[in-house]
Parts: C-alpha cells; structure tokens; sequence
C-alpha cells in the first residue's frame, strides 16, 4: 500500500499495489501521484503480509514545484525532456510501460545534462508510457504517447 500525508502528516492509503508474495529476487515497484500538491509531500509504504499483519517503511519526502514542465515527442521518435536545470547534474531516466515494467533506464552524465534531455523511443511499440527524471535533488514525471 503506498500511503500519503500533507505537511499535518496525517497519512491516508493512496494506492494498492500488488505484490510478488514470497521471492527469491528484488521485485521493482512504480506508482506516480498524479495528483499531488505543489509543496512537501510525504510517502510511506505499507507492507501487509498474508497473515495480516502490516509494517511502515521510512518515510520520504518529495517536494512537487510548480514549475511547468515540457515534454513532447518529436517527428524523429526522440522524447524531448525541457528540464529547465540550470546546472549541470548527474540523471537517471526511466521509460516504464502501463504495467509497471521498466522498459528504459540512462544514465545520463553531468557532462551531457543541459536544460533538454533527449532519448530515442522508436523501439517502443505504440501505447502510453510514463517517464520518471532523477537527479540528486529533484524528480520529474509525465506521461507520453508512441503512435506508429
């Protein structure tokens, strides 16, 4: 269960997501707060096991601004990412399709980071996807459309 507070840390369950039950291997989850408020946010997970019982992970903070965010893909298949960085910072993108798997993942260095970063989608099929910019102290996310 992925929960989530404002700044009166009152937190309340977001969404579900289903797990691998019992694996022998790191299991990889996504989910992305479409909805969240300019400001601290606060995100914990709630782990509930078979027996019903349930443990809290750390709690996080992401900071949501309100600075507008361009992204589009070009004519070339390139998905063009205007990040509006002002320095250069080390960055990790990741493509993930509407199931949750992660179909893409760059790393993208502080010698290449400018305000736009780009990366080629033409080996994506046609559907909806999301993208997730990380960078030591900031994370961008949207949602973007691959038509054949």
């Amino acid at each position: 269960m992925v929960q989530h507070a404002g700044s009166d840390f009152q937190f309340f369950d977001l969404a579900f997501v289903y797990g691998a039950g019992n694996s022998p291997v790191p299991n990889v989850y996504n989910y992305i707060h479409e909805n969240a408020v300019p400001g601290i946010n606060y995100y914990r997970l709630k782990q509930i096991d078979f027996d019903g019982s349930s443990v809290h992970s750390t709690t996080i903070a992401c900071v949501v601004s309100l600075q507008k965010l361009v992204y589009y893909v070009d004519m070339y298949s390139n998905l063009r990412i205007r990040t509006g960085f002002s320095e250069h910072t080390d960055l990790v993108l990741t493509i993930i399709d509407n199931a949750g798997k992660v179909l893409i993942e760059n790393n993208i260095s502080s010698k290449e980071t400018t305000d736009e970063v780009v990366v080629n989608v033409s080996a994506l099929s046609q559907g909806v996807y999301t993208f997730i910019l990380r960078g030591a102290n900031t994370s961008l996310s949207g949602r973007f459309v691959v038509v054949q």
